[in-house]
Order: C-alpha cells, then sequence, then structure tokens
C-alpha cells in the first residue's frame, strides 16, 4: 500500500517548481504487478524491506501502515495536476493509491 503525500508551502518554496517525470523516477519494481495480500501472509522482514529500499530514492520512507513519499510544490494547481498523473497511472495498472 502508498500513499502518495502533497504539501503546499509557500516559503520557502515560493515560485519554485518541483517538475520531474513520474515514469523516469520509477525504479525496476515499478515493472512488478502487486497481488493483494488475502490474509495469512506474513508482512516482509525489516531486511527485506530494507533490501527493497535501497531500489527506490532516499525520500521514501516506511512505518507500520506502508511505504510512502512526501511531496512539495508550489501552489494546488502543480499539486492537482501531479494527483491527477498518478489516477492515470493507478486506472492503467489497477490499483488504487490511498
Amino acid at each position: 500500500m502508498s500513499w502518495w503525500h502533497y504539501t503546499l508551502e509557500d516559503e520557502p518554496y515560493k515560485d519554485q517548481y518541483f517538475n520531474f517525470d513520474i515514469e523516469k523516477t520509477m525504479t525496476v519494481l515499478s515493472e512488478k504487478r502487486c497481488i493483494p495480500c488475502k490474509g495469512g501472509v506474513p508482512p516482509l522482514e525489516k531486511k527485506e524491506i530494507d533490501k527493497l529500499l535501497t531500489e527506490l530514492q532516499n525520500e521514501w520512507q516506511v512505518n507500520e501502515l506502508g511505504h510512502y513519499k512526501k511531496y512539495k510544490f508550489s501552489n494546488f494547481i502543480k499539486a492537482m495536476e501531479f494527483a491527477n498523473r498518478i489516477t492515470e497511472i493507478a486506472e492503467q495498472k489497477h490499483i488504487i493509491p490511498i
């Protein structure tokens, strides 16, 4: 399960844009398919999680609920453009990011 966090901040990010190609920032993990747990499947051990985290950019974090990364945008429009792009990718892959 993954969350897409985006925050609106005026300073010190005012007039700065965080542009990146979502497709290019993804790793080999993005090519794998997620199979939802149906119960009885043990969670990954910390050692396994840490190994997979090395394949992601440093900004990714893990807690008891899943993995996540925080994004910051210069304005609401940029944040919504990002959220809409995530929606497109999720729809293509038949997943629902929360």
